[in-house]
């Protein structure tokens, strides 16, 4: 997969890592469930979020034949679970500074 520097926008927008690392951590979730996950004001903002990540590749719905209420369920490409994979790197890192930062204050 070869994003281009308009493809790599997405990460700018509101919600879109919160939606890949949301897929990453609960692969087979639902939409419904990823969106009705963490802030609940952004519902429709989550919505268009997940489809564009579906539309770069980097996400994958698929219904289940057998599901009476047809809803589907959302992976991560093997694209998007690298993709996740660094973001998750680089929330833990910035987890580790803020813990960082508090523990200094404390010893203050």
């Amino acid at each position: 997969m070869n994003l281009k520097q308009s493809d790599m926008a997405i990460f700018e927008k509101r919600s879109a890592i919160y939606v890949l690392l949301a897929i990453s951590e609960q692969p087979g979730a639902t939409k419904k469930s990823i969106i009705n996950s963490g802030e609940k004001e952004n519902d429709r903002t989550k919505f268009d979020r997940i489809n564009e990540m579906i539309e770069l590749g980097l996400v994958v719905y698929r219904k289940e034949e057998d599901d009476p209420h047809n809803s589907g369920s959302l992976y991560l490409t093997e694209e998007g679970k690298e993709v996740a994979a660094h973001l998750a790197k680089i929330r833990n890192i910035l987890k580790k500074i803020e813990k960082s930062k508090k523990e200094q204050e404390i010893a203050e």
